[in-house]
């Protein structure tokens, strides 16, 4: 520890013995220093605060009816594009900067210079105030480029909306016109594709294979009328004949064989040719019909005598004219039903013929019409976009959704804002001390001296060194205050000085 602060104090003295040199320097910095900072000029600087308020009734009522932007979001890009070069430009054409500009380049550096003495910046915790600042040599200079700044972002700010909805608007008419040209077209082309491939083409949703299998169903169906239709009529007409009369007499006083039974037993055999058609002998239902037409039959010979013991009256005249009736009715439908059967066997031969052909007319057809389909959906998607914008465009004419306040206007600025003379100077005279003493410590380091016995001990290895103390006289004393008082006068006029330099910018 003894070691260090001796040595800490030998530094000390090395350095109060080029005190006068760190004098000199001191006082010649701190003088170029000070004359340095006269010469700067006084910038002055204007500013202005707006306040954008975002806030309005209209977003949540208008929710889904329009198309409006974050008014908020819009300022802030607005903001932080607001120092662009072409806004710049701008700024420079309104505040009357541009006279005797020649060339781009001479543009460019007027534009870059005023880049640097503006800025804006958010102030507040909701983000919606902002000061917008501007430094120059020239106080009026620097208040007009305020305020054209401040009309620049105002105006930016509430035309950018309608600007970009009347763009919107025009390219949507546009897209319309091209989707309705289009769906005209692909409607014609439908058109004409339905006229070229009539009969072709399958309905209520159903493909040719669909198609196909219900004409095969409608066929085999219509097969099974017509030949249930077939064995009706050769019923009636074994009736007709004769072979099975229904309406008998006695020939003398016998009991009468009750129609009814005969006309259940016709019936019954009715059914039972239906019933053969599509099942055989043993299935139950043409078991049990077969038994109950059996029983018919056996409770018609118990009603009567033999069948040679009765004869026909008017009744059997009236059966006869019924059975007329009945088959000519049964001959029109088998006719009709044979000529359906050949109609639709002729439309199941068709189709299966074109296997090869209908499929593929079905495919161009089913793309005619999802491109017609995806057509319509964007065009009535565009028609609703449209009423949006039309909706957003009469808002925006007769609403304002951002509005500015000017809550501080720029005014002509009457103090300089910098330099700060004060603390430049203060630096300047903090510097020149500092140089000086470093001067004074590199030339003790460059110059060494011994200055203590222990430190020559060191030197020399030695301990027996005797120390001899000079001697003061009168006149040496006074050379010494002289050179103390002399350092101080000069310590004292730096410090004066700077007094002095602080005091004059005080009172500018």
């Amino acid at each position: 520890m003894e070691n260090l602060i001796e040595q800490l104090l030998g530094v000390l003295r090395g350095v109060v013995r080029w005190r006068w040199v760190a004098c000199a320097v001191a006082w010649t910095i701190s003088v170029a220093g000070w004359a340095w900072v006269a010469t700067l000029p006084d910038v002055y600087r204007s500013y202005s605060r707006i306040y954008v308020d975002t806030q309005t009734l209209l977003n949540p009522l208008l929710r889904g009816l329009t198309v409006r932007p974050d008014p908020g979001q819009q300022v802030r890009l607005m903001a932080s594009t607001l120092l662009s070069r072409p806004n710049l430009e701008e700024v420079v054409r309104r505040a009357d900067l541009d006279h005797g500009i020649k060339n781009e380049t001479e543009m460019q550096r007027l534009v870059t210079e005023i880049a640097k003495g503006l800025a804006l910046y958010s102030t507040g915790g909701s983000g919606n105030l902002y000061q917008l600042s501007y430094s120059a040599e020239d106080p009026k200079l620097a208040a007009r480029v305020v305020r054209e700044t401040v009309n620049l972002f105002m105006e930016r700010g509430l035309g950018n909306t309608a600007r970009d909805l009347r763009k919107s608007q025009d390219f949507i008419e546009a897209q319309l016109r091209s989707y309705q040209a289009r769906l005209v077209e692909i409607e014609q082309r439908v058109e004409k594709f339905k006229r070229e491939h009539v009969g072709m083409l399958g309905r209520d949703g159903q493909d040719y294979y669909g198609r196909r299998e219900a004409a095969r169903a409608q066929l085999e169906a219509t097969q099974l009328q017509l030949q249930e239709a077939r064995d009706s009529r050769d019923a009636y007409r074994r009736q007709a004949e004769g072979a099975e009369p229904l309406m008998l007499f006695p020939k003398s006083g016998g009991a009468r064989v009750d129609p009814e039974i005969a006309q259940r037993i016709l019936s019954l055999e009715k059914q039972l040719d239906a019933l053969r058609l599509r099942y055989t002998d043993e299935h139950p239902d043409v078991t049990a019909t077969l038994r109950l037409i059996k029983e018919l039959k056996e409770r018609k010979s118990a009603a009567g005598q033999d069948p040679a013991e009765f004869m026909d009256t008017a009744g059997g005249s009236a059966f006869a004219e019924q059975m007329a009736v009945a088959l000519a009715q049964a001959d029109s439908q088998v006719a009709a039903l044979e000529t359906r059967v050949a109609a639709y066997a002729a439309r199941y031969k068709a189709m299966a013929e074109a296997v090869d052909r209908i499929p593929i007319i079905e495919r161009e057809y089913a793309a005619l019409v999802r491109d017609q389909a995806i057509l319509k959906s964007n065009y009535d998607s565009l028609l609703a976009t449209r009423e949006k914008a039309t909706m957003s465009q009469e808002v925006e004419d007769k609403t304002t959704a951002v509005e500015f306040r000017i809550i501080d206007p720029p005014t002509i600025p009457v103090d300089p804002a910098a330099p700060n003379r004060l603390v430049l100077s203060t630096v300047v005279l903090l510097i020149g001390i500092g140089s000086g003493l470093g001067a004074a410590f590199l030339l003790s380091q460059l110059r060494p001296t011994v200055d203590s016995i222990r430190l020559l001990e060191e030197l020399t290895g030695r301990t027996d060194l005797i120390t001899v103390s000079e001697h003061q006289t009168e006149s040496s004393h006074r050379a010494r205050r002289r050179a103390i008082v002399s350092y101080s006068l000069a310590a004292v006029a730096l410090v004066g000085v700077y007094t002095t330099v602080m005091t004059i910018t005080l009172v500018r």
